[in-house]
């Protein structure tokens, strides 16, 4: 026992030193990648970028990061590296004594301080190439600036009566720009690219601006000082025209909307003054827009008063066609209550007519005006005129719905009617086949099925006679005259042919008499269940004997009858 105890403990020992072998190896082999990490670092043309930077003239801000580049740099050569060169003799010291711990404490450390010298050689690096291509877009574009500064100069002046009195504006703004680009050279010269690039940009950006005012505020301030005074006074001149023709143009609000906008000429001035081309924009097209609107209204305005010279000319012939119209309904619904059964659903349809109609008249009263006196009173009119023609379509149109369905209870009647006659003819010629079917006599079935049928129609023909006639009880009856004939007309059918074909085959088994007793003693069953009206019952007999007399009877049969077709 302590034997095997003593192995399995110098097992485990020997595999822990054998882990431990491994992972030490791992451990040389990070170190050997951080190693060739560091020795890259140090191989970087740092050094060189920063001497290229000695040919540019270096003053203030960019001087300052370049020193601050140049002893970043030296710190990472002269200290950080070394350091991490120190870091990583420890590490390989301590993995040959087996401190595992902190070994890995320390690669950590060590991968940390590499990633923040490349964080710090990355900014390092784009910062340089920013101040080079400063410096060297600066050199580019101070000759298109300048090219721009001495053209806007002769556009100034070319358009100084187009852009009126924001001119001063504008010309302030350029040589604010020729200022900052005298600054710009001034910066660049001494080696402040950064400095230089701000001011360079202020530049262009101020070219941009002068290069749309003088291309926009001409066409602007014409329109303002110009085109729109000329249009507010032919808007006026309209409005007054309208008066004096006699149309009520105050309550369009066409007359203070115009007020308005010639109240608010003096913020465009300001505008003007200021060089606001976006709210001189934004006034102009207010303005238009509300030109075009007051236009409108006055077109309304002709409109109204066409539209309300129009149907007062037809109000009086259309309310008495209407009229005329409601009292033909009156008399219908007079009549229709004398000849049917009038219900709760039709007088409450009638009675909604009645005051739609009232309602109407109510309407068309309060549109009966001095037509001396219709010009002050059309804006009035004519939402009272479009709501009486409305009411006045509903009306129509619901008054012809209701006229025909009393003309549909009126068809109904003669549909009625017509199906009862052609319901009796059917009963009538039951009887006739059953007459001519010469059977012995009519089961009660039959029977009770033809006397309920006949009941059935003199019901439905008693409602048809009444007065008024009530058609929900008639259409009840004739759907229950329609079923008991139908039925009767079925079973009628049926009882023929049950007594025809039982007579046959009892005629067909007679030849088999006086061969076999069975046979006709059955025969004779069957034709006592013939005489005693139970002609299915006298079916199955004969069949039954025929299959005893002969198994073949059928074929023969068929082949009888074929033969007599």
């Amino acid at each position: 026992m302590w034997l095997i105890i003593t192995l399995l403990l110098i097992i485990c020992v020997f595999l822990l030193y054998l882990a431990g072998l491994l992972y030490r190896r791992r451990i040389y082999q990070q170190v050997d990648k951080l190693e060739q990490w560091k020795n890259d670092i140090e191989n970087r043309p740092v050094a060189d970028e920063l001497a290229r930077l000695k040919n540019l003239k270096l003053a203030g801000e960019t001087e300052a990061s370049f020193e601050k580049w140049k002893s970043q740099w030296e710190e990472i050569v002269t200290d950080i590296l070394p350091d991490l060169e120190e870091m990583l003799i420890d590490i390989e010291d301590y993995a040959l004594r087996f401190r595992l711990v902190t070994c890995r404490q320390l690669l950590q450390e060590a991968q940390e301080k590499l990633w923040s010298v490349e964080e710090t050689l990355e900014t390092i690096k784009e910062e340089i190439d920013q101040l080079t291509d400063s410096e060297t877009s600066n050199r580019e574009k101070m000759t298109v600036l300048h090219e721009q500064l001495q053209e806007l100069k002769r556009l100034l002046h070319k358009h100084a009566m187009g852009l009126g009195i924001s001119y001063p504006v504008w010309y302030d703004k350029y040589k604010q720009a020729v200022d900052w680009y005298h600054q710009f050279q001034e910066e660049h010269n001494n080696g402040n690219y950064f400095q230089a690039r701000e001011l360079l940009n202020k530049v262009d950006q101020a070219c941009q601006e002068l290069y749309e005012a003088i291309e926009v505020c001409p066409n602007i301030i014409r329109t303002i000082e110009h085109d729109i005074p000329r249009k507010l006074q032919e808007v006026e001149e309209a409005i007054q025209e309208m008066e004096r023709k006699g149309y009520q143009v105050s309550h369009t609000g066409a007359e203070e909307q115009l007020a308005e906008m010639l109240k608010s000429k003096h913020q465009v001035v300001a505008y003007m003054q200021n060089g606001d081309i976006e709210r001189m924009k934004h006034w102009q097209d207010h303005v238009l827009e509300g030109i075009e609107e007051i236009y409108q209204r006055l077109e309304q305005e002709v409109e109204n008063k066409a539209y309300v010279i129009e149907k007062l000319g037809q109000l009086d012939d259309k309310h008495a066609a209407l009229l005329d119209k409601f009292n033909e309904l009156k008399r219908t619904v007079s009549e229709f209550k004398l000849a049917y059964s009038w219900d709760s659903e039709w007088e409450s349809k009638h009675e909604t007519l009645q005051k739609m109609f009232k309602a109407l008249q109510h309407t068309y009263d309060a549109l009966k005006v001095d037509p001396e006196k219709m010009h002050q009173l059309y804006p009035a009119l004519k939402p009272e005129l479009e709501r009486y023609f409305k009411h006045y379509d509903q009306l129509l149109e619901k008054t012809a719905a209701f006229e025909e369905e009393i003309q549909t209870i009126r068809k109904d009647e003669l549909e009625a009617k017509a199906e009862a006659q052609e319901l009796k003819r059917n009963l009538t010629k039951v009887r006739v086949n059953l007459r001519k079917s010469n059977l012995p006599g009519l089961p009660d079935h039959v029977q009770s099925g033809l006397n309920i049928a006949a009941e059935a129609l003199q019901e439905l023909q008693a409602s048809l006679e009444q007065t008024p006639i009530d058609m929900h009880r008639v259409q009840h009856q004739l759907k229950e005259a329609k079923t008991q004939v139908q039925s009767i007309s079925q079973v009628a059918s049926i009882v023929i042919e049950l007594a025809q074909k039982a007579e046959q085959l009892i005629q067909f088994g007679n030849r088999f008499r006086r061969e076999h007793a069975e046979v006709r003693e059955i025969l004779e069953d069957a034709e006592q269940a013939f005489r005693d009206l139970q002609f299915q019952e006298a079916v199955e007999l004969a069949e039954e004997a025929l299959d005893i007399a002969d198994r073949n009877w059928r074929k023969k049969l068929e082949g009888k009858q074929s033969v007599s077709v």
